[in-house]
């Protein structure tokens, strides 16, 4: 279990109308994630697809980051702490989805471990 707190923040939830709300759910659900793996040892990824999610230390906090998994490698590393006001824009039905591949992922829960590749991956992040 790791004793560093959660980087639990809200963004773009002041975002107009439904795309505010669909930020603030975003939020919610990668908290929830974020929650679940941090039972886990560091370096250990939860798998769905080709999405993996895991944690990052950054500035003593864990952060959850997203990254592609294809082929075995981990690529394109993102959390929503790193993302610019150009996401503001994003479709309402991405943001709908990634929330649902969320929760697809909370509910099959399918972590592997993959120290050695987010090590290499987070080195250049």
């Amino acid at each position: 279990m790791n004793t560093l707190p959660l980087k639990l923040d809200a963004v773009l939830e002041d975002a107009p109308g439904h795309l505010g709300s669909l930020w603030h759910n975003l939020c919610q659900a990668e908290n929830e994630l974020a929650q679940r793996l941090k039972d886990l040892p560091l370096g250990t990824a939860l798998v769905l697809n080709t999405d993996a999610w895991f944690l990052n230390v950054e500035d003593e906090h864990l952060v959850l980051c997203h990254a592609n998994y294809i082929d075995e490698a981990l690529t394109e590393v993102t959390s929503r702490f790193d993302i610019g006001l150009s996401w503001i824009d994003v479709e309402e039905e991405a943001l709908e989805y990634y929330i649902d591949q969320i929760g697809e992922a909370l509910q099959s829960f399918n972590p592997l471990d993959l120290s050695s590749k987010i090590a290499k991956l987070i080195s250049t992040f």
